[in-house]
């Protein structure tokens, strides 16, 4: 908690959910601002990565950082959800979040979903994921969801966020 005062403006109380990706298309960040309109006001999201600057991709990730910019202002959800479209300390992020979000397709093995279980942040990511199957247990360390169901996102986020320090700290040792 003392470290979320480092990372982000939200308050001790509040509810953060982090993830940290390169912004494209591929890692579905725009799914947790869609998440984030059906959850109640005590839920922040800490959303930081870099994007291409240059080159063969630049103009699909430089319209896809909009389209989440854009979004966020059409669900007011400006004061909710921060940005950060630059290189962060993911293990910061992860250790300020309550749940880690990975709503990735194509994903290779899968490293910050590890990397957030051994700071004990309960993982929620998209279930048709090979890598995210062979580590997350519904219930336990977090949940495997649809991506085309936000409403079932909403509510393993709900549950994972009510988790006791014991069962945290029994995510990371496992890991």
């Amino acid at each position: 908690k003392k470290l979320r005062s480092e990372v982000c403006e939200f308050k001790e109380d509040d509810i953060v959910l982090g993830n940290v990706a390169k912004f494209m298309p591929q890692k579905n960040q725009l799914l947790i601002v869609e998440i984030m309109r059906h959850l109640p006001d005590n839920y922040k999201a800490i959303i930081g990565g870099p994007f291409v600057q240059e080159g063969p991709l630049y103009e699909r990730d430089k319209n896809y950082t909009e389209t989440i910019e854009a979004k966020i202002s059409e669900y007011a959800l400006d004061d909710r959800i921060q940005l950060t479209f630059d290189y962060v300390a993911a293990d910061q992020y992860m250790k300020a979040s309550d749940v880690y979000l990975m709503p990735a397709w194509d994903e290779g093995f899968g490293t910050p979903m590890m990397e957030a279980m051994a700071c004990g942040v309960p993982v929620i990511a998209n279930k048709d994921e090979h890598a995210f199957q062979e580590w997350v247990k519904d219930g336990e360390n977090g949940y495997l969801c649809d991506i085309e169901k936000p409403e079932d996102w909403v509510e393993a986020i709900q549950q994972m966020a009510q988790l006791s320090h014991d069962q945290k700290k029994s995510i990371s040792q496992h890991i």
